[in-house]
């Protein structure tokens, strides 16, 4: 009988004590910094009857606001066409042309090829590729 109403009265000691109250919250911060580039995979490039594989451009940007991607190239190459993936490019004077516009972050690889049948000159010709994080 001792150790029911010991039992009991611990219960009831247990019952009327209140608990502790055990919020815990966690806020995790983070930044990562921007991060675009883009790179083609061919340097030197023999240019046979014309057309020119110029390799793999590979593009890479983390910006949530996307990007904006350019090639730029020298004024002997007006007349000239870069096809890029399954997208095709006529190069005119300005020496520049926009060929991507992502409204996001973005990972992408596509092929490029140079056709400069149409092309004023094929001497001292220079392509290279622009990102612009927005």
């Amino acid at each position: 009988m001792i150790k029911k109403s010991m039992a009991l009265s611990l219960a009831a000691m247990i019952l009327a004590t209140p608990a502790m109250a055990s919020n815990y919250g966690v806020q995790l911060r983070g930044n990562v910094p921007v991060s675009c580039h883009v790179k083609s995979d061919a340097s030197i490039v023999d240019i046979t009857d014309t057309t020119a594989d110029l390799g793999i451009v590979r593009e890479f940007c983390n910006n949530a606001a996307g990007y904006d991607l350019y090639l730029d190239y020298s004024p002997e190459l007006a007349g000239g066409t870069v096809t890029i993936g399954d997208r095709m490019f006529q190069l005119d004077g300005a020496g520049t042309v926009a060929i991507a516009s992502e409204n996001g972050p973005s990972i992408q690889a596509n092929a490029v090829r140079l056709d400069l049948a149409n092309a004023a000159d094929n001497q001292n010709l220079a392509i290279s590729f622009r990102m612009v994080p927005r």
